[in-house]
């Protein structure tokens, strides 16, 4: 065979396994090159059938372990160790030289005036591996001199293979930056959040209604804005009696007389005064249609670097990318995450090391040695108690495993200067519950980082009356694989007891009137129920007024622990969220938004026999934001005293709760509510046990920003 050169392998009896394939290039540069490659039959045998006639005379029937090798057209030496083989010489040299941005297609040419590295073609088995790996690496295949073919890589499969020719030389020196039995997660002070590849419309995973037509509603809702500003502004002058009867037929002929000025707006909306002075205002209604997203990359955050980092992904899939994410919890070895990448396929593999790529330079990984989170939760715990995260998210213990209802955390120093409950710090879920399509009960951000491979249980879209929130789809954009939908009185089962959808009625200051749940978990004769902010409608319908929490006692018995919003929110339906979905003649009426008095609750805990009712979903921690209205923190008493200026104390409702036996507490982050003997609830105080930054300590020790330099 003439111009290949010889390729002199140095074979020791150690750890048994497959000699790595050989490489032969040619010397003549017009030649393609050629790989030949040995694979054991079976353990403890070797083939020779397959080497070239170089190779055979080295070839032995004992399989053995190179502990270097010298090849004569590389003009490199590489030394294997348990870790794999270290390069010197030109190689490492031509590796500082590759270009910035890692791509899945060689930086250069190997064997065309440069030494092929080693680690994108010998197969380096570990020395401490006690049983032979299943494959041996042939290496890629080249494309000719002048081809734009792209070159085709092996197909080696063993996660101790560090030539992965899957990726470019940077990328496989990624994964060999970590070891691989390491546990890699993101830092809680790093977030990551989808960004859209086209302008996602007003109102993204509405469903019931064609996107075209919820654009074309809020348009003539923009176009109305000021014209409605000034009206509020001659009440507050003085100008205008506040109830002034004319005021909403004005405000519905303006609506009418905008539309019709506008085809593509009148396409859509069908408005108008009738003969007989009724106003007529509808538009069609298409069950089928949602208003869904198309992702086209994803921005990174590192709140203590104070850096943001975009990073495309055009071809990839955000479920694929959502998946990745969510093994980036902290309980994923690097081998593990490797091993995910590639088994999302040649076209998705690349793109997500380059992801990881990205955030490690952007300082927003960790890795340790062990992984204690699951257990420390498990041994600060116990069986059916119930642990407050701030604001409504809560985490149920059912024996050794945790149900999570609605989360909306916050990752460290986001909104405040001190650490916060975040994703990787929580343990694994079995299961996670969404109450309704508010940002603070369904926030992707947290579910970004959630495993993807847990069910999520949602409102079911049999309970919609006209619209509805695409649960689903969004679901599956971040890459959850398992969504539930669960009509109210339908039931999530467990051993030993089971979930329950019930009605969630009210803050809809609109009355768009959307499938909405709160849950009972009824675990072993013991019930808890999570009403959040279900309350009165505008039209007074309850959970009370419709039975619901007697048909709940009757059926499951009482309620030990009752979770429930005490906010007293109301608003001019013109600023609410979905305020161009209602008739144009109600925007200056006053609408609902979690309108919950203490007299109603007392009722409330009075029909569910109620033990200990617990006030949350109003912040409940002081990481939560301090400018939404709905959330009251301890650092700005001053702003909470202006949004509570004209709401009942809470502290009031403890003297309706006495004399039905009920106990009153208002939540704050990390309480744990336990059962006690009698069917009553105590809260205990986690201390530092709990708290995030001993949590993170953990596995991590002191973090970065806090040691000393």
């Amino acid at each position: 065979m003439t111009g290949i050169s010889s390729c002199r392998s140095s074979l020791t009896a150690r750890t048994p396994g497959p000699t790595p394939s050989c490489i032969h290039v040619l010397n003549s540069p017009s030649a393609r090159p050629s790989v030949c490659g040995t694979r054991p039959r079976r353990a403890g045998s070797f083939s020779t059938s397959n080497a070239c006639p170089s190779c055979r005379p080295t070839a032995t029937k004992t399989p053995r372990m190179p502990t270097h090798t010298e090849c004569s057209t590389g003009g490199y030496r590489s030394t294997g160790t348990s870790d794999g083989p270290t390069v010197s010489g030109a190689w490492r040299l031509w590796r500082k030289r590759l270009p910035g941005a890692a791509t899945s297609s060689w930086p250069g040419r190997p064997g065309w005036g440069k030494p092929a590295p080693a680690s994108l073609f010998a197969c380096w088995p570990r020395t401490s591996s006690p049983r032979p790996p299943a494959f041996a690496c042939t290496g890629p295949s080249y494309r000719k001199r002048g081809s734009t073919r792209r070159p085709r890589f092996s197909s080696c499969r063993r996660l101790d293979c560090h030539q992965r020719s899957l990726y470019s030389p940077r990328m496989a020196n990624l994964w060999n930056a970590w070891n691989r039995e390491h546990y890699l997660g993101l830092v809680p002070w790093c977030w990551i959040e989808l960004e859209s590849a086209e302008p996602p419309g007003p109102f993204p995973f509405i469903g019931g209604v064609d996107p075209e037509v919820t654009a074309g509603l809020h348009e003539a809702h923009s176009l109305m804005q000021s014209a409605i500003d000034t009206a509020i502004s001659d009440v507050f002058a003085h100008r205008g009696p506040l109830d002034d009867p004319a005021r909403r037929a004005r405000l519905e002929d303006a609506y009418a007389e905008v539309v019709r000025s506008r085809p593509h707006l009148s396409a859509h909306i069908r408005c108008g005064r009738k003969s007989d002075g009724t106003f007529q205002w509808d538009y069609p209604l298409d069950p089928n249609k949602s208003a869904t997203m198309q992702y086209g990359g994803l921005r990174a955050f590192n709140a203590v670097a104070r850096q943001a980092m975009p990073f495309g992904f055009d071809r990839t899939p955000s479920s694929a990318v959502g998946k990745f994410i969510g093994l980036l919890d902290g309980t994923h070895t690097a081998g593990e995450l490797r091993a995910a990448a590639e088994a999302s396929g040649s076209a998705h593999a690349g793109t997500l090391t380059k992801f990881l790529e990205m955030l490690n330079g952007l300082q927003c990984l960790v890795a340790s040695p062990r992984a204690s989170l699951q257990a420390h939760w498990l041994a600060a715990t116990q069986d059916r108690d119930v642990i407050f995260l701030g604001h409504a998210a809560l985490l149920y213990r059912q024996k050794d495993q945790f149900f999570l209802f609605d989360p909306w955390l916050m990752p460290w120093l986001a909104e405040s200067p001190i650490p916060s409950l975040w994703g990787g710090l929580l343990p694994r879920p079995a299961a996670i519950f969404l109450t309704h399509d508010h940002d603070d009960h369904v926030d992707p951000r947290t579910l970004l980082t959630m495993p993807k491979d847990i069910p999520v249980i949602v409102p079911s879209r049999k309970n919609r009356k006209a619209l509805y929130y695409d649960y689903p789809s969004l679901l599956r954009d971040l890459g959850f694989t398992r969504v539930i939908e669960l009509a109210h009185g339908e039931t999530f089962p467990f051993e030993g007891g089971c979930v329950a959808s019930v009605p969630f009625y009210g803050e809809d200051p609109c009355d768009i009137e959307m499938p909405r749940n709160c849950y009972l978990v009824s675990d072993r004769g013991r019930n808890v129920l999570a009403h959040v902010d279900s309350g009165p409608t505008n039209a007074g319908r309850s959970a009370l007024s419709e039975g619901v929490i007697e048909k709940l006692v009757k059926d499951y018995g009482p309620v030990a622990t009752l979770f429930a919003s005490q906010q007293q929110l109301k608003e001019l339906r013109t600023f609410a969220a979905h305020a161009c979905l209602s008739p144009p003649g109600t925007w200056l009426d006053a609408g609902e938004n979690g309108y919950l008095t203490n007299s109603y609750l007392a009722e409330l805990a009075t029909a569910a026999k109620a033990r200990l009712f617990v006030s949350y979903a109003t912040g409940g921690a002081d990481w939560y934001p301090d400018h939404l209205s709905f959330t009251f923190s301890r650092r700005n008493p001053a702003r909470t005293a202006l949004l509570t200026a004209h709401c009942e104390p809470p502290d009031a409702l403890k003297d309706l709760l006495a004399p039905v036996g009920c106990g009153y507490h208002y939540a704050h982050a990390l309480d744990i509510f336990r059962p006690t003997p009698d069917g009553g609830t105590t809260v205990v105080s986690t201390g530092e046990t709990l708290f995030p930054l001993t949590l993170y300590r953990l596995d991590h020790g002191d973090p970065p920003f806090m040691k000393k330099r």
